[in-house]
């Protein structure tokens, strides 16, 4: 086979939510050697919240490019707010399950008139048309979906073709595989895939055990698999493999939305009316409609959250992890629980079986570190202890030797070594 001898090629590769232990000889040999043989980011720091691409395509933090979680309250914009009238009805027609599952499998359509991923999780119907979502409104993939510049503006300006099989795109790990296997070739100057079991089935199977281990010997296997295809067709190539946070098992479960909605009811205040809470597993977020129900819940609230393993997101705290503070699209109130700490029920998962890992505690929580090895033959070894999920942003702009986007804030690794 004739092998490409233009320009490097970028093969970016995220494994979501690849915490960084989890690359070692016995699990993941591929990647083991690969680390050793190209500049390995031992640890790498996650971005804040839940809105890691952000950080990898713009190379800025959350109080720069706006994004802190997934779901935020813009109910102008709620890709769901044709269901505001009727919420009532869909409450009471989902006591029947069999009624439930079509009324679910129909919500999940709305979002793809107007928004490119917005999925309802197990958001309730009532909350469902005051929320809307930050990264992916548009495709994220696309110049002109963060509110600054990302690198796809800048493959724009400098003509670079690529391919994006990221989230929300691919619909499982063997689907984005064979996909791959079909589209790679030498007329793409970059392509970025993500495979996702290391986050979906650690959640369901826990972060320590021995799934874990099968989980992550079947990703190295795939990483494997696409280091040979790339070896048979590029004479020079990057290969990007990231794991872009941690995770870790939850040791401890708070209910905390029964109690705080009996006490608004006690109180004569109605939920989506007078106030909103949404539970994102590790953060509690409120919104208050008016100065009534704020001075009646905030003194409660202080006082129930004091008996629960975490602390409230304070602006000095906003400050150090740089993340937006006073900003009404993530809330009035905003609570964060401590490592290990699980919010159940919460808006991602179903009651019926709890989780039994979790990420989005603080991003400097070495269990919530990912990890990170960028691969050229020609490159030097090297490792760095630590580094920052935003970093790769001038990395990826370095291997495609194209300028940064203009508020890109991280340091290549290339350049670090």
């Amino acid at each position: 086979m004739q092998k490409n001898n233009k320009k490097p090629t970028l093969f970016f590769l995220l494994l979501d939510a690849f915490r960084w232990d989890y690359c070692n000889k016995e699990d993941s040999p591929t990647l083991y050697d690969m680390k050793s043989r190209g500049i390995w980011v031992k640890k790498l720091i996650s971005s804040p919240g839940f809105t890691q691409r952000s950080a990898i395509f713009t190379g800025a933090s959350p109080n720069i490019h706006g994004n802190f979680t997934l779901y935020s309250y813009d109910p102008k914009s709620s890709p769901y707010k044709i269901l505001k009238p009727f919420t009532g009805l869909l409450n009471f027609l989902s006591k029947s399950k069999i009624l439930f599952k079509i009324i679910k499998k129909v919500v999940n359509q709305i979002p793809k008139i107007t928004t490119d991923y917005a999925p309802p999780g197990w958001i309730p119907f009532e909350v469902l048309p005051s929320i809307s979502v930050t990264e992916d409104m548009s495709p994220i993939y696309q110049p002109n979906s963060f509110s600054i510049e990302s690198v796809f503006d800048k493959f724009l300006e400098h003509n670079i073709s690529y391919k994006y099989f990221m989230a929300p795109v691919p619909k499982n790990d063997e689907w984005a595989m064979k996909k791959i296997s079909l589209e790679l070739h030498d007329k793409v100057d970059a392509y970025f895939l993500q495979f996702s079991d290391s986050d979906g089935k650690m959640h369901e199977a826990g972060s320590e055990g021995e799934e874990r281990r099968r989980v992550i010997k079947d990703i190295d296997q795939r990483v494997q698999n696409i280091k040979q295809i790339l070896d048979e067709k590029f004479d020079n190539y990057w290969f990007v493999v990231v794991g872009d946070h941690g995770m870790m098992d939850v040791k401890e479960y708070v209910n905390v939305r029964d109690p705080i909605i009996s006490f608004a009811k006690s109180n004569n205040l109605v939920f989506t009316k007078d106030f909103l809470m949404f539970l994102d597993s590790t953060l509690v977020r409120f919104w208050f409609f008016n100065k009534k129900t704020e001075k009646i819940m905030y003194p409660f609230l202080m006082d129930f959250f004091s008996n629960i393993n975490g602390s409230f997101v304070t602006e000095e705290y906003s400050r150090r992890r740089k993340i937006p503070f006073n900003d009404r699209r993530y809330g009035d109130l905003i609570w964060l629980a401590n490592p290990g700490v699980g919010i159940f029920p919460d808006y991602f998962h179903s009651m019926k079986e709890k989780y039994k890992a979790m990420h989005g505690y603080d991003s400097y929580c070495d269990k919530m570190k990912g990890t990170a090895i960028i691969y050229n033959k020609n490159i030097k070894s090297a490792e760095i202890e630590e580094g920052h999920l935003k970093d790769l942003c001038a990395t990826i702009c370095d291997t495609l030797n194209i300028s940064y986007p203009n508020q890109n804030e991280g340091v290549s690794f290339i350049q670090k070594i």
